[in-house]
């Protein structure tokens, strides 16, 4: 009995239990009935004063005593037999009344309070990020978080901070293998000790390194070849960079590191900014061309469509089919966004992104090689 005094009052001061209806069954009320009158319960309990034999104060001893400690809380309890049926019934009946119409009153306030919160979702505006992969929709929204929201948290940095490792070591591997690799076997050796995936910190001098190796003849003249097709248009920005250790929350330029990352999109996320009095939604889908069937659920009730397109991309293929030119991808989708029936209703803007990059590239790369029913100049 002791032990099931001090379980009881445990689950009742128990956190996680706190809101939670609790009700007693003093069970095996036939047998206790027999007991008491053969027993005595001072003899267990000496702070007992009711008579010996008495049911009636027995039972109301033991009650006291769950209920000594409790406090703030509302507790029921019932006299059973669990071998009664028709007592068992009853008992039963009653308690499933009493807490039904709790329950109710708890699913009543829980529906309203989630109505008012869809209504108020439904009031807010919500803007869908679209364009093919690689566009900018992931740097746009990194924009927003600098901008209008929190910034990056610590686990967002730390995370960012091994992808900006892992750019650098892929670009290495694409670059140096695609020159004289017995040339840069030194640079391999030291590469293959360190984690691919960007889990490890580079050291200093293999950042020095790395910086310097960028300033190679082969290296800049295999970039110019291979750089539109095989690499990230951040290339030459990490490169420059590598001596940099871009887990120092210090440093103010961090921002424009996680701007510059490149990362492939591959869920779905949902980020709420406030501008002054409105809450804005913005949804962040991949661009990937396998994955466009998953932008359908987010077009319902989309007040705009932000729709990127990187300038950029006139010379390069896509990586799901390096048969498709990236710019041709971007005017089939846009094509096929704005003449959807479902989507009728959005406002869509037009994003031409990626200015800085566009603006280098076409003074060296003509766009009539691409696309030939281009007439213009090359300035």
């Amino acid at each position: 009995m002791i032990d099931a005094i001090v379980l009881f009052e445990q689950m009742i001061e128990h956190p996680l239990l706190k809101k939670q209806a609790f009700v007693i069954f003093f069970n095996k009320k036939d047998v206790y009935e027999k007991k008491v009158k053969k027993v005595n319960i001072v003899d267990f309990f000496p702070e007992y004063h009711g008579k010996p034999q008495s049911v009636s104060q027995g039972i109301k001893f033991f009650h006291s005593k769950f209920l000594a400690n409790v406090k703030e809380r509302k507790v029921t309890s019932h006299i059973t037999c669990c071998t009664d049926t028709n007592l068992m019934k009853t008992i039963v009946a009653a308690v499933v009344r009493k807490e039904s119409v709790k329950i109710n009153k708890d699913i009543e306030k829980y529906l309203k309070e989630e109505k008012r919160t869809y209504e108020q979702y439904k009031r807010e505006p919500k803007l869908l990020l679209l364009g093919s992969s690689d566009s900018g929709k992931s740097t746009l929204l990194k924009q927003m978080k600098i901008l209008h929201g929190s910034g990056f948290s610590k686990e967002e940095k730390e995370r960012s901070a091994v992808n900006i490792r892992k750019n650098i070591y892929d670009a290495i591997n694409v670059l140096v293998r695609e020159c004289t690799p017995e040339k840069y076997a030194d640079l391999f050796k030291a590469l293959s000790e360190l984690d691919e995936d960007g889990s490890s910190a580079l050291p200093p001098e293999m950042g020095e390194h790395i910086h310097n190796l960028w300033n190679e003849k082969e290296v800049q003249e295999t970039f110019a070849r291979i750089g539109p097709k095989m690499l990230p248009d951040t290339t030459e920005y990490r490169f420059l960079k590598a001596d940099y250790d871009p887990t120092n929350e210090g440093k103010l330029e961090f921002n424009e590191d996680v701007l510059m990352l490149r990362t492939v999109t591959q869920h779905i996320s949902c980020n709420v900014f406030q501008l002054d009095r409105t809450r804005l939604h913005m949804f962040d889908v991949s661009g990937l061309k396998h994955h466009r069937k998953q932008w359908i659920p987010y077009f319902d009730d989309v007040a705009a469509i932000l729709y990127i397109v990187s300038l950029s991309s006139y010379d390069q293929t896509m990586v799901e089919d390096p048969t498709v030119n990236r710019m041709v991808d971007a005017l089939v989708l846009f094509d096929q966004i704005v003449n959807n029936p479902a989507l009728s209703k959005p406002d869509i803007i037009l994003f031409f992104n990626k200015k800085d990059l566009y603006e280098k590239k076409v003074k060296k790369i003509p766009i009539n090689e691409f696309f030939p029913e281009y007439q213009g100049n090359y300035s």
